[in-house]
């Protein structure tokens, strides 16, 4: 989705600053293209605030992958916003591989959630007596995510007693039973990986929020912007006539 954030301009503002900048060709359009520019990449940051104040994510991969603008330019004078994205890999909630499968925050302010017989980190190559190594699960394509097997469910029994400590870290079914023991696996393959959310459908509930309040916001740092913005040229303009 793109975000439709309006900062409206003072018309009285834009009438003093036409003036003042009258005798520079070109003046107004470098003022207010500059101004909407850091306007909207203070915008762009309070974006990524409401999003990071919801989901447990960093601000640099929100950045990255969710959040992209697009600067206004002397002829365009105008700034895009675009918050986009499908469902989060869950791995992106700062997921943990546990025994009985992976725990992760979706929410800030929630709790972590365990998802039984998910899997993360399988055993790596033996480091002597430390015992296995743990790998990050990763796909043939070099992605990484959290991942739970949706095959059919198989009946096996425990041929021998396994303890975590000896089978390593990932083992999986049979940890802790007891010698002919039966119970339920599922089949190596297929997997599926967990996701959660998406950022746009995150945001689309703060709509309320971003109408009577982050519109408000911007347009007060618009104003703020054009003035700072004919202050620098007009210093620069003076300074260039002094020196000339």
């Amino acid at each position: 989705m793109a975000g439709e954030f309006t900062a409206q301009a003072d018309p009285q503002q834009l009438r003093r600053v036409t003036q003042e900048l009258a005798a520079l060709p070109g003046g107004l359009e470098t003022v207010l293209s500059r101004a909407i520019n850091k306007t909207g990449v203070f915008a762009r940051a309070r974006v990524i605030d409401m999003i990071v104040g919801e989901l447990n994510l960093r601000k640099s991969d929100v950045r990255k992958r969710n959040v992209t603008l697009r600067k206004a330019t002397r002829r365009q004078l105008f700034v895009r916003i675009s918050i986009e994205g499908a469902r989060i890999p869950l791995i992106h909630f700062r997921s943990r591989q546990q025994l009985r499968g992976v725990k992760a925050k979706i929410t800030k302010g929630g709790t972590a959630k365990l998802y039984a017989g998910a899997f993360q980190e399988s055993p790596g190559p033996r480091r002597g007596k430390g015992g296995r190594s743990k790998l990050v699960t990763t796909m043939p394509s070099g992605h990484k995510g959290v991942f739970r097997r949706t095959g059919p469910v198989r009946i096996s029994r425990v041929l021998a007693t396994r303890t975590s400590k000896t089978a390593g870290a990932g083992a999986g079914a049979g940890v802790g039973r007891k010698k002919g023991m039966a119970f339920m696996t599922r089949e190596r393959l297929p997997i599926t990986e967990l996701r959660g959310p998406s950022v746009p459908h995150v945001l689309g509930k703060l709509r309320a929020f971003v109408r009577e309040v982050f519109e408000a916001v911007m347009s007060q740092r618009l104003a703020m912007e054009i003035d700072r913005q004919v202050k620098v040229l007009l210093e620069r303009r003076a300074a260039q006539m002094g020196v000339a």
